[in-house]
This record gives C-alpha cells, structure tokens and sequence, in this order.
C-alpha cells in the first residue's frame, strides 16, 4: 500500500497542473467506534496500525493530502478500537508492510469498506493476514557488473497469466542498492514476470521517482529476455521467499527505434488542432508500451513521436485546455522505418453541465473556491475504462455561480 500510494502521487503530481483547493466539510458528530481483530491464521498480530480512510476510489486530494489520518495499534490480542468516528462510509486497512490481508485485489483501495451511523458500534471488522512473499536477486549488466537505482517490477499474473495491461495500476516497484541487489517483500502468494530496466510505458514512474535508473537499458524479463512471452514465470506461497533471481539487462541499442509523425485535425473542417499532446500505446501484448509526444502540436496541428520499437500501436490526443471536441484513437504499425502523414481527426464531443453546490453553506466566498476545481469526465465502464487510447474524456471547470460545463466528452 505504502508504494502504490507513493507512486501513485508522483504520477498525479506530474499529469495535474492545477489542483482543487480543499474545502472544509461541514462539522459531523464524530461519536462512533469501529473495533475488530487482526490475526494470522488463529495467531494475533500484535503491534501493527489500523487506518481509517474515505471509502471509494482516492481522490487527488485524498492521495496528496498530508493531514493525520486516523489510526490506532493492536494490542496483545490482536484487538484495535478506532473511536470518535463519524457517520459515513470508510475503508479499514491494516499497516503492515511484510503482511498480506486476505481479499484484497485493488491496490488503491485496500481493506474493507464500513459504514457507520452517528453514534454506532460497530464490531467484528476482523483482518486475516498471511506473510508476505520475498523475491531477491541482482541486477547486472551484459559484463556482469552491477547496475545500481535500477527500476525493479514483479508483475503479478491474473487467472488468464496475463500482466496489468498498459496504464494501468502496477505498484509492485522497487529499487536496487548499491550492490545492485533488489528485495521485493510484502507479495501476494501467485504467479508473478518480474522486470527491470526501461520500458516506454514506465516513463511516467520513473519520472514519478525522481528519474532514477539507467535509460541505457531496455526493459528485461527475468532472467534475460526482451519479450515478454520468453519470461520465466516465478510462482510464490505466503512467507515464501526465492532467492538467486538475478536479472541481466540488454542495451537499448540492440533493438531500433523509430519516428512517427503527423497533423491533428478537425474532422468535418479539415482544419488543424493546435495546443494538443499526443498520446501513445502499445497494442501487442508482449510488447506493450506507453508514451507522449515532446511537445504540443504546432500551428499546423504538426506532431512527432520518437523512440517507436516495432510494434502495433494507438495514438491518441490529449487536450490541454477545455474544448468542445474528443480525438478518435489512430491504430497504426511500425515495422522497419518512420512513419510519417498519420492524421488524428477530432470530432465534436458531447457536453454534461449542471450546477455544483457545497451542501449546508451559503457563504459567497466558500462557493468562489469552486471555481478553482477542474471537472473530469472519464470511461468508467466497458472497453474504453481499461483501454488508455479511448479513457480520456472532456474537461471543464464551475463558474462564479456554480454552473458548470464539460466539453468534448467522447459518446
């Protein structure tokens, strides 16, 4: 939990320029109680925190927030008491970084969901946990030295053996020492690819984590393969650990690169779309990847994207500002050399309006701080909720009266 929190800041610090303002919520009693136990098979754990948290996925300003979050430690018998809580519905999660809590399938929204009415008891929130695996190795180059801050990944297989596609959560990520050497703990019993080096979906982590790692390597699959169907898969129990997984890294330069250029533009005008990132993914599944243009699009809607392996790919447009249109996903494939002439085409969106209020407060002033917050429509369902070409939706922002428009949203 403690990485995927980590990570997941670092990415929305880079993607957002603008935050919402927090905003007071209006006073709640906060007289009720959440108790239950924590154990692993019919031991106690003695000593570990219980965090309470807003239930639902975090919000951006849950995930930067650096105020106190309730919490409170078992004790002898694994027992925990949160008090003064007030009516709502929240997320219980046990703190324990070597431990695994049974059922828990979503890294960003760990432990279990408790609603809780003005005053209530509530009892037998009851957390069982195993011991987490352990996966240890070294990370070297193709002379056998080792490569220090490297990026190291375990990648945990679904039913279907399949890794988390393409941007989507993936919070499995460590680093190496000084002696290159890695320890990946805390881990869910499964099958698991583990990888180090640089994929291009992995350039936002790294820029997330202050860049570290050296760019001079490709990703590589344990313990010495670039695609991704090569890969020994390294299967683990709870508490097991397994060791000797080293990893040999291959240079960037045995595999070419390529260039991919282009206009964005209107599609019932034919007029250029300038001001607007472009967007890529890899649509192979052994050999997925992500990443954005250098710049925005000039003028003439004029694009380019570099450091393209051979690959099926989508590319899609990311706006800037609030806009009326949606760009339609491009497929397109680069085999053996730069793909020039691709065109975007943007088309007119859909809109959601409305009108935003703060419940209880009628100070003019409170309300101005609405217009401060960025609106966001994004897929939450079907095909284009897991599929990053088709996921961006429309912005807008709330007025000085509270109304508020969301432009260019995709049908």
């Amino acid at each position: 939990m403690q990485a995927a929190l980590r990570v997941l800041s670092g990415v929305v610090l880079l993607v957002l320029s603008t935050m919402a303002q927090t905003i007071a919520p209006k006073p709640v009693a906060a007289t009720g109680t959440i108790a239950g136990h924590v154990t692993i098979g019919a031991t106690a754990v003695t000593g570990v925190e219980v965090l309470l948290k807003a239930s639902g996925n975090p919000t951006v300003t849950d995930i930067l927030s650096t105020g106190p979050v309730p919490t409170t430690t078992t004790d002898a018998e694994g027992s925990f008491k949160l008090v003064g809580v007030a009516a709502g519905s929240y997320r219980v999660m046990v703190y324990a970084l070597t431990l695994v809590s049974e059922g828990d399938d979503n890294p960003l929204t760990p432990g279990r969901t408790v609603n809780v009415g003005e005053g209530e008891n509530v009892e037998n929130i009851n957390f069982t946990m195993t011991r987490g695996a352990v996966l240890t190795g070294k990370v070297t180059d193709p002379e056998g030295r080792p490569v220090i801050a490297e990026s190291v990944r375990a990648h945990k297989l679904n039913a279907e053996g399949k890794r988390p596609a393409a941007g989507m959560p993936d919070f499995n990520f460590w680093q190496t020492d000084d002696r290159g050497v890695y320890r990946l703990f805390g881990l869910e019993p499964g099958r698991y690819l583990l990888t180090a080096g640089a994929g291009a979906e992995d350039a936002i982590m790294r820029m997330a984590m202050g860049g570290q790692g050296d760019h001079s390597y490709q990703r590589t699959y344990y313990p010495e393969m670039v695609e991704e169907a090569k890969a020994k898969i390294i299967e683990v129990k709870a508490g097991e650990e397994v060791e000797n997984l080293d990893i040999k890294l291959v240079p960037t330069n045995q595999n070419k690169t390529f260039a991919v250029a282009g206009r964005v533009i209107e599609a019932a005008s034919g007029k250029p779309v300038a001001g607007v990132m472009v967007g890529y993914t890899g649509t192979k599944t052994d050999e997925p990847a992500f990443g954005v243009g250098g710049a925005a699009t000039s003028a003439a809607g004029e694009f380019r994207l570099e450091g393209l392996k051979a690959n099926s790919y989508k590319a899609f447009v990311i706006g800037l500002e609030a806009s009326e249109n949606y760009g339609e996903p491009l497929s397109f494939e680069v085999i053996r050399s730069d793909l020039t002439g691709l065109e975007l085409k943007m088309h007119q969106g859909a809109s959601i309006s409305g009108v935003a209020v703060i419940e209880g407060a009628t100070d003019p002033k409170l309300r101005e701080k609405l217009t401060k917050v960025i609106l966001m429509a994004n897929s939450v369902g079907g095909e284009q909720a897991t599929d990053m070409a088709s996921a961006f939706g429309g912005t807008g922002q709330i007025t000085a009266n509270g109304t508020f428009k969301i432009g260019g949203v995709r049908p």
